[in-house]
């Protein structure tokens, strides 16, 4: 960045590049709330660590072994979905089956969910993971989804069989006491489900 100095006007005999200095600057985002390790990720010594975050990118930026949304979340599993959001009355579950059904079950999954730029902009992924990846309770005490994205320290994740009955009771059926939240008549905040 060149930056002009104002101390004098430059005299006859000087060029005005004569008042400029260079300034080298450097910034970073330490304001990243996000915890998912494919998302920030930097340069190690650790050969394994390079190599896993490399091939993550690569797969995302050619996906050669890309699959279809319905393969990985079923059409099971959005029924369980759907019956868990009505047993919490959570509204449009009706509209959101007809998405399911027509739209999103169809997609493959990396070229057309992962890399779609209006999910992108809708913040339709990234906004719900924001806001339930890691969630800071009251009295210091964290609670985590389960995903490979966060420091989840919960059951095993090995299968989609196991994350899926563990990711519904962190949803579903899971209060936390956040501060700030309305005072019950004694002053003790009441505890809300993670999905309200």
């Amino acid at each position: 960045m060149l930056v002009g100095s104002t101390s004098s006007a430059p005299s006859k005999t000087q060029s005005p590049v004569d008042n400029l200095c260079v300034v080298q600057s450097t910034t970073w985002n330490i304001a990243a709330i996000n915890n998912n390790p494919f998302e920030y990720w930097i340069t190690n010594p650790d050969p394994a660590y390079n190599s896993l975050i490399a091939g993550v990118q690569n797969f995302i930026e050619s996906p050669v072994c890309d699959v279809r949304i319905c393969s990985i979340f079923t059409d099971q599993m959005f029924s369980d979905l759907q019956e868990e959001m009505r047993s919490q009355n959570i509204p449009g579950t009706n509209e959101l089956a007809s998405y399911w059904l027509v739209d999103y079950s169809q997609r493959m999954a990396v070229d057309q969910f992962l890399k779609d730029k209006t999910i992108g902009l809708k913040r339709l992924a990234s906004m719900p993971d924001r806001l339930t990846n890691t969630i800071q309770g009251g009295s210091g005490i964290s609670f985590k989804r389960p995903t490979a994205i966060n420091a989840y320290d919960g059951e095993s994740l090995n299968s989609i069989e196991e994350w899926w009955p563990e990711w519904k009771r962190f949803m579903f059926h899971t209060y936390i006491q956040l501060e700030g939240q309305p005072t019950t008549d004694n002053g003790i905040c009441a505890p809300t489900l993670v999905c309200n």
